[in-house]
Parts: structure tokens; C-alpha cells; sequence
């Protein structure tokens, strides 16, 4: 096995999560340089749910747990409602769990909508696809999207959501997605096969190898879909959209590449294919998931860790598998009624204390760009099996998942930096890679000016 662990500091055998804490944000200039470092104090609010589901299926045996950390702002100047969600649902002989990360001004009523809507799709349906489960998931994901858009209680013209399912039955596993919420599986490495054990972005202080009890692999079983992904760029721009990078008064791109109309400040969207979203859906973003099958194999795939972007911009693949395989068996089996901090292995399920893991190495991305720390939610899906050893199946053969091609493209130097960008210029927070929650914000104003500027219209 290929083992490449290149950070000194290591995840202790008991890791432990205080309330409390102190980080020191970076205060720097418009050239990027550090002005002075400013201490903040503050306390991490604790979940806001926290379940577990145990199922058999056939001869498989699942035992899964999940968590949800609101998203807060260490400097406590915003107060960002969480719009992550998630259920797990067992059902005519089958698992069926979802995960939502939501955005923009209805963002979280949107993901309560869609969460609601997906349950009663699959407890009226899941006859139907037990059937003809890719069929049947991706009309969920249609039909879900449409009531979203015709609801008059919704505001979806800038709001949406991802949205992640993993369903279990007697042939395998189902995974479908819109948007960069992901889902990985972790199996045993075939004989010789290299398995690279690296630590993402080893200048982040907060940061630790895991040096895991068993050496795994990781697959994603989701595609992340962004605009920078060539089989998305193309459908966009067929669409009449464009795709750049947030930029300043002097053109300097930062952060994520964003859809846009040709003309004008809207929506500034990080994912080619979501929920809601209305405007976006106007030049190529889409609600078709990507869904894929893969037969399990118990003697090899150990567990499925589903989780929203909060995850998964703290943690690489391998590191999130290396941390739930080092802990998973050491966690409760339920979570208790009340929560109390510190966390440590001894008080949480294993959903739970990846995500205090996760939000942790937040703190870095915190003090370098002084962003508020994402929603995490989380859904882990332990794999077991009932039968005797004889009755396994051995996978010999080369999985496959769907990948996308990404790639970066050059700016339009003809673009002048939109009133977006002049904010940014103008405001105090710089974006993280992501930032989902940082430049929402940004947008809304916006949204709200050129609504406030429609209705003068109307006036006059």
C-alpha cells in the first residue's frame, strides 16, 4: 500500500471538541498582505439534529447515523439561519436517505419544501421504485423541481438547493445528486492495489493526519457539477449564460466560477444543476440528477459517508474515510437526548464527531479569509453482512463512476466587473473557495435593487 502522510501532527486517539474558542483572523489590504492578526472569541453553537436508522436488507445489515452543525459567524456580526436538512427513511425493504444544502434569500424554505416532498414521493412510491429505481429518482428530482417553481410561496428566483440520495435494496446502490453536495464509499483495497493516504492543504494549521486502523479506499459515488465541468460549461453557454470568476475593481478573479446572464448581475450560481433557482434554469442549469448503480460487496465496501460542501471543503475523500474508519466503532450507537460539550467519541455518533472534525479545520479558512463557517450535515452508512462468508460476492473487476472533465477558461476581457464585484471591493469580507454563505449576501442586495428599481418603474 501507498501511504503518503505529510503532516507531523496527528488526530489524538480521543480527539476532543471544546464549546470555546479563540482563532485570530487575518486582517489584510487590498494587495493580500496581513495588517495585524485580531483575536475572537466565541462559542460553536451545537446541532440541531442528530439520528441514527439500523435496517436489514436481504443479507445486508445497515447501521447509519446523521448530524447537522449550523453554519455561524465567529465574529457574531451575521445570523445565518441553518439551510441544511437531511432524513433516513426504511421502507419496503430498503434505505432511502437524503441530504439538502440550500441558498439564497428562501434557501431553507425551499430545502424543507424539497426535503418534504421527496419523503412523501418515496413512502408513495417506493414500490414503484423499487422497480425502476434511476427512473423513478429522477422523476422525483423533476417533479420535485417544478412544484418548487410553481409554489406561490416560494421565492426561487435566486434560491435553491442541492440535493443527495443514496437508496439501499436487495440489488445495490442507487446514488443520484444535483449541485456539490457528495457521497463517498469506502471499500478494502484489491491485493497491491496503491492507496495514497495524503493530507489536503498542509499549510492549514488546524489541520491532522489520521492515521486510520485500516487502510481504505475511497470511490465518490455523486459527481460534483459546476460550471467549470466541460459537460456543463457547453450546456450553458448553448443556453445563452456565461461563466467567470467574481472580480475586483482591477479585475483580479477570485473565488469559484459562477453562471451569469450575458447581461447584467444575476445569479452568480457555483453549481450547474440544483433545485429552485429559476433564473438560473433560464440559461442551462437543470434539475436532472446524475444517478448512478453499483453492486455492494460486503467482505470489501465498509460504509458511505453523504455529506453537504461544509465537509467537504475541510476535509478531503480520503481524510473523511480515514477519520469514520478510526472512530465509527468507537462512537454511541444513539445519540443522546441532550447534548453536551465537550464532544468526544464517548457522547456523539460517528456523523456527529466527523462534522465536529470538519468545522475544527474551519477555523483556518476562518482566520486566512474571515469568512462564516458553512452548515455541515452529514450522513454516515455503515455496511455490513448477515450471511456466512461463502454467500459473498467478490468484486474482481474495475468499478466505475461517472467523472467530469474540469478545466479553467479565460476571462472576457471585455468584461467590466459588475456591481457585485464593487461591493466586494468595498465590503470587508474576502471569499473562501466556496463561500456560499459570504457572498449571498452580496447577491441579495442585488436582487433587491433591481426589484426596488422595477417597482419605481411600475410607479412612474
Amino acid at each position: 500500500m501507498g501511504l503518503c502522510l505529510s503532516h507531523s501532527i496527528s488526530v489524538p486517539e480521543d480527539p476532543v471538541y471544546p464549546s470555546n474558542h479563540t482563532i485570530k483572523i487575518q486582517e489584510k489590504d487590498q494587495n493580500g498582505r496581513i495588517n495585524r492578526l485580531t483575536p475572537i472569541n466565541f462559542t460553536i453553537p451545537g446541532p440541531i439534529s442528530n439520528k441514527t436508522l439500523q435496517a436489514e436488507i436481504n443479507h445486508f445489515s445497515y447501521f447509519i447515523s446523521a448530524s447537522i452543525l449550523p453554519g455561524f459567524d465567529p465574529r457574531g456580526m451575521m445570523n445565518n439561519s441553518c439551510m441544511d436538512n437531511l432524513f433516513l427513511i426504511t421502507e419496503n425493504d430498503s434505505v432511502f436517505a437524503g441530504l439538502f444544502d440550500g441558498h439564497g434569500r428562501d434557501g431553507l424554505k425551499i430545502v424543507e419544501f424539497s426535503s418534504k416532498f421527496m419523503q412523501d414521493f418515496f413512502r408513495k412510491n417506493s414500490a414503484f421504485i423499487k422497480e425502476n429505481p434511476k427512473e423513478m429518482i429522477e422523476n422525483m428530482f423533476h417533479q420535485c423541481d417544478e412544484a418548487v417553481q410553481n409554489s406561490s410561496d416560494l421565492d426561487c428566483a435566486t434560491s435553491g438547493t442541492t440535493a443527495t440520495i443514496i437508496y439501499l435494496n436487495e440489488n445495490g446502490l442507487y446514488s443520484a445528486s444535483v449541485g456539490n453536495s457528495r457521497a463517498v464509499l469506502a471499500s478494502f483495497p484489491k491485493e497491491n492495489e496503491e492507496v495514497q493516504q495524503g493530507i489536503k492543504n498542509n499549510k492549514n494549521k488546524y489541520k491532522r493526519t489520521i492515521e486510520p486502523s485500516r487502510v481504505l479506499k475511497e470511490m465518490a459515488i455523486t459527481v460534483d457539477q459546476k460550471p467549470n465541468h466541460q459537460e456543463e460549461y457547453e450546456r450553458i453557454i448553448q443556453a445563452g449564460g456565461k461563466i467567470q470568476q467574481l472580480a475586483d475593481s482591477q479585475g483580479k478573479t477570485s473565488g469559484p466560477y459562477r453562471i451569469w446572464k450575458k447581461f447584467g448581475n444575476l445569479p452568480g450560481l457555483t453549481i450547474s444543476r440544483s433545485i429552485g433557482d429559476s433564473i438560473a434554469k433560464e440559461i442551462g442549469v437543470i434539475s436532472t440528477p446524475i444517478s448512478q448503480f453499483f453492486e455492494i460487496f460486503p467482505d470489501q465496501d465498509q460504509f458511505i459517508i453523504v455529506g453537504s460542501d461544509g465537509i467537504w471543503e475541510a476535509l478531503s475523500n480520503i481524510e473523511a474515510v480515514n477519520f469514520v474508519e478510526k472512530f465509527r466503532k468507537k462512537c454511541l450507537r444513539n445519540p443522546p437526548v441532550i447534548k453536551e460539550y465537550p464532544t468526544r467519541k464517548n457522547n456523539s455518533t460517528i456523523a456527529q464527531l466527523v462534522g465536529e472534525e470538519a468545522r475544527y479545520r474551519w477555523f483556518d479558512i476562518c482566520e486566512q479569509d474571515d469568512v462564516v463557517i458553512d452548515d455541515i450535515s452529514v450522513i454516515i452508512i455503515e455496511i455490513s453482512t448477515t450471511s456466512p462468508v461463502t454467500q459473498i460476492s467478490v468484486n474482481n473487476s474495475e468499478r466505475k463512476t461517472i467523472k467530469f472533465k474540469s478545466f479553467a477558461y479565460e476571462n472576457d476581457p471585455n468584461w467590466n466587473p459588475s456591481a457585485v464585484n464593487q461591493k466586494l471591493v468595498k465590503g470587508t469580507t474576502v471569499m473562501s473557495s466556496e463561500d456560499p454563505l459570504g457572498v449571498e449576501s452580496i447577491l441579495n442586495e442585488v436582487v433587491k435593487e433591481e426589484e426596488e428599481g422595477k417597482e419605481e418603474e411600475k410607479d412612474e
